[in-house]
């Protein structure tokens, strides 16, 4: 179950990443963040499981005991594994999240120093910053703007 979560937390992070609409991205991270929480509560499940199975192993017959620590080693190996690649799934979104962001404020701000950017990486409010700029800007009065520079010039 938490492979199969892992393949849906990527996609839903790819959804997230290329929604062009603010309305896509929150539905995706809306569906994100439950997944993630699920993903979290299973592999929670599954670590107690593994302790306690591991706690059963010295009471096992010692004929058998062996069997057991081997096969919970490939147990344990797996869950390793598997968390392990939630993690690198988690870091490989926050990475592209924050270069997708850093060039939205490029395209907002392009002479942005990096601490102007790593402020708003870091910002909650950093989407909301880059959609509400554009929604104010007006190309036509900067195209105004321009022309009427030129025909100063001239």
């Amino acid at each position: 179950e938490i492979r199969q979560s892992l393949g849906q937390i990527d996609h839903f992070h790819r959804v997230a990443l290329d929604a062009s609409t603010p309305a896509q991205g929150n539905q995706a991270q809306t569906q994100l963040d439950g997944l993630i929480d699920r993903t979290t509560r299973q592999s929670q499940v599954a670590r107690s499981k593994i302790k306690e199975l591991n706690s059963l192993v010295p009471r096992i017959d010692e004929t058998e005991r062996d069997v057991a620590r081997s096969q919970l080693q490939g147990i344990k190996t797996k869950f390793m594994n598997t968390m392990t690649e939630f993690q690198n799934i988690e870091t490989v979104y926050r990475n592209k999240s924050r270069d997708r962001l850093e060039r939205q404020v490029r395209i907002v701000k392009p002479h942005a120093s990096p601490e102007e950017i790593d402020n708003v990486v870091s910002s909650q409010h950093a989407n909301q910053m880059f959609a509400q700029s554009i929604l104010q800007s007006n190309p036509y009065g900067q195209a105004r703007e321009a022309l009427r520079e030129v025909q100063e010039r001239h």
